[in-house]
Formats: structure tokens, sequence, C-alpha cells
């Protein structure tokens, strides 16, 4: 969690979310002109019929164009945005909390509360191989809980 590392992390999250939006403006768009097609052909076939044109064919056309149109309008409803957004300085914030629970940890009357909190972040350490007796140590913990310390002071 070396703050150059969320830092990169933050950017390519932004410029992936950024991707996923235009495809997904992109995707709503061609939807939004194929739903006023799919209408505009309902319309003309009410029409026709109103104008005493209707032919058997018609019922199974017509069958085919609402089942198209309930679909558009299914996947319209269900293009919400839902992304998470990350503060772009998130990676700065992030920086300064790390240098002040290091601080904090250095301090000889703080060591216990900021050892105490940053326990109750962590909820699994993990040893995982790198090499040939060599360990790394990932950190499973509450991400919420340390964004949410991140968020109580201002951001520099």
């Amino acid at each position: 969690m070396h703050p150059d590392l969320v830092g990169e992390f933050v950017a390519e999250y932004h410029r992936e979310q950024s991707l996923l939006r235009r495809e997904r403006g992109a995707r709503l768009a061609d939807l939004q002109r194929e739903l006023a097609q799919v209408e505009a052909k309902i319309a003309n076939m009410i029409t026709a019929i109103a104008d005493g044109l209707y032919q058997p064919s018609m019922k199974a056309s017509m069958q085919a164009l609402e089942i198209h149109k309930a679909e558009i309008t299914t996947e319209l409803a269900g293009s919400a945005e839902d992304a998470v957004l990350l503060h772009p300085r998130m990676a700065t914030v992030y920086e300064g909390k790390v240098d002040d629970l290091i601080a904090a940890l250095n301090t000889p009357n703080c060591r216990a509360e900021a050892a105490e909190i940053l326990r109750g972040m962590i909820s699994e350490v993990r040893a995982v191989p790198e090499g040939e007796g060599v360990l790394a140590l990932d950190l499973v913990g509450d991400l919420a809980g340390i964004l949410g310390h991140c968020g109580n002071d201002k951001a520099p």
C-alpha cells in the first residue's frame, strides 16, 4: 500500500471508469435510437390496422416488436450509473495518514492507542511466498474503515 502505488491505482481506476462511461454512453445512445425505431414501427403498424390494412402476419410482427421494445426498455432501465468514484486526492490523503500513523506509533504516549486502531482495521495477515525463503505479508482489513479515517481530517 505504498502511497505511489495507491496514487497509480486511483489514476488507473479513473481511466477505466471513464472508458466504461464512454462505452455505456454509446450503448445507451444506440438503445435509445433502436427504441425510437421500434416504437415508430409499432405506430406505423397500428396506423395501417386502423386504415383497414390488417394481415394475419401482422400479429406475429407486432408481438415480436413488443417483445423487442420490452427488452430494450429493460436494458435501458438497468443501465444506471453504479460506479464507485474514488476521490482524486485519495493517495495524498492516504500518504498523510500513513505518515501520521508512523508518527503516532513512534510516539510513546500515543503508541498503544494507534496500535489498537490499526489492529481494529486488520482482520487477517497472510504470509505469501515470493521466492525461496522470502515471504511477503499481505494485510487484509476494513478498507471502508481506513477510508473513513482518511476522511476525518482535512485533505492537504
